[in-house]
């Protein structure tokens, strides 16, 4: 497939997106890419209104993009690439100038555009903190090649267990590796803090029925000792006790 034809298909939203933002205002900045590929004006209006909603600027169309904030200017460049219908959207660093919180709205934006309007989104980030809990899929790459590429918890396994890029893992998950190595088990990998409470929860639960199931054990098993001394015949006194030659043994 040729890259103009890719481009039919697949959006791009680069780490530095202030280099994709091109008019004044937020309205043209939508509008531009459909008029270049040949949208009408209806066409272009209706769609211009769908991807407002979809990443949250209904209000600002009019407002001139450089009064925008960072983390506004971010959403109109992915909303000027939704534009054109793209089935696969692909955020290149996508929080390497947000702070916490903005990072955490982004990755709510993006979990909504994959599970809600069923885009196939696909990020390449260091920080795996924050994507975890809306990602489905990881691929790792080292010196270029892929290394790994399947469900979350078996790359993040994969990255621990062969020490590679441990200091990028999330210190929840690394928590579930270490606890499990221990002996200690819970029902799904904590990938968020939520999961890890959960697992914790889990594993003090499995504690404390241990625990109980051995006390009771030892209680069980003290009263049969006691039974046992009980039914044993009286114990006699050395002196009573009378050898062969019916002298007293010592």
């Amino acid at each position: 497939m040729e890259i103009p034809e890719l481009a039919n298909h697949i959006g791009v939203v680069l780490a530095d997106y202030d280099t994709q933002l091109v008019t004044m205002t937020v309205r043209e900045e939508v509008a531009f890419a459909m008029e270049n590929r040949g949208y009408d004006r209806e066409t272009i209006k209706a769609r211009s209104e769908e991807v407002f909603a979809q990443v949250g600027l209904i209000g600002l169309e009019d407002r001139k993009i450089t009064s925008l904030s960072g983390g506004q200017r971010q959403r109109l460049a992915i909303a000027s690439v939704l534009a054109t219908n793209p089935t696969v959207l692909v955020l290149d660093e996508p929080t390497s100038s947000l702070d916490p919180d903005g990072t955490a709205e982004l990755y709510r934006l993006v979990g909504d555009l994959n599970q809600k309007h069923g885009i196939t989104v696909v990020v390449i980030d260091h920080d795996l903190h924050a994507v975890l809990p809306y990602a489905n899929r990881m691929a790792l790459m080292v010196d270029g090649s892929i290394a790994c590429d399947d469900d979350v918890p078996t790359t993040l396994r994969y990255m621990y267990e062969h020490n590679i890029h441990v200091d990028a893992l999330p210190s929840v998950f690394t928590t579930y590796m270490e606890l499990e190595q221990a002996g200690f088990h819970s029902d799904e990998p904590w990938l968020s803090i939520e999961s890890a409470i959960k697992g914790l929860h889990q594993i003090e639960m499995a504690h404390a029925i241990q625990t109980e199931v051995h006390g009771e054990s030892n209680s069980n098993n003290n009263q049969t000792n006691t039974t046992v001394v009980e039914d044993r015949k009286p114990i006699q006194r050395v002196d009573d006790v009378q050898g062969k030659d019916g002298g007293a043994h010592a």
